[in-house]
């Protein structure tokens, strides 16, 4: 049995640990959080994902290994997607009969209405599936933090192009289209350099 003295002794000694440990959180967490998260740069493996579409039908982007993919972040509020839709919509349509290439759209507005991303990608025409990323999870682990945005992945996983989809918001005055000719390199077997469209 403890001595009233030894009871003491023990209790203040956890009321110390516990004083420690508090003010190692306080000191110690900050700078665990502080830390960079892990990005997908291109030339390394692309994170991958499962995400659903406005109807439920999920796409796991592994299923995908063995072709192109081509992931186009989106937003139904963002006026320059809606300047960009039909350009990239054009180039899908270029490959439709292509099977070594699949595009999708990633939508990364936050809790967005499932019918709205449904209704808008009917208006602008998409015929590739649109998924949603409500928590903008996905978008993160690309680093995209703005759209529209295009990541290109190779048939072998790995993430060869991150950046916009060209030099130019207007058309007729773009001169670099980044991601045609990263496209076309791959399905030509060309040498091509990794790439953030910088």
């Amino acid at each position: 049995m403890l001595s009233p003295r030894r009871f003491a002794q023990l209790g203040l000694g956890a009321a110390i640990m516990l004083a420690v440990a508090s003010m190692a959180t306080i000191f110690i967490r900050p700078l665990v959080l502080s830390r960079p998260m892990a990005f997908a740069e291109p030339g390394t493996p692309a994170p991958l994902f499962k995400l659903s579409d406005p109807d439920g039908r999920s796409l796991y982007l592994g299923d995908l290994h063995g072709q192109v993919a081509i992931l186009y972040f989106t937003s139904i509020h963002c006026p320059d997607c809606a300047a960009y839709n039909s350009r990239i919509q054009a180039l899908a349509n270029r490959y439709r009969n292509e099977p070594r290439v699949r595009f999708v759209a990633i939508n990364i507005d936050p809790n967005v209405d499932p019918v709205a991303v449904r209704v808008d990608a009917k208006i602008v025409g998409r015929s590739f599936p649109t998924l949603l990323d409500v928590k903008s999870e996905i978008a993160t682990l690309y680093s995209v933090k703005s759209t529209p945005q295009i990541a290109v992945i190779d048939p072998q996983g790995t993430l060869r192009y991150r950046g916009p989809f060209d030099d130019n918001s207007t058309e007729k005055s773009v001169t670099h289209r980044y991601v045609a000719e990263t496209l076309s390199a791959l399905l030509t077997n060309r040498e091509l350099a990794f790439s953030t469209g910088d």
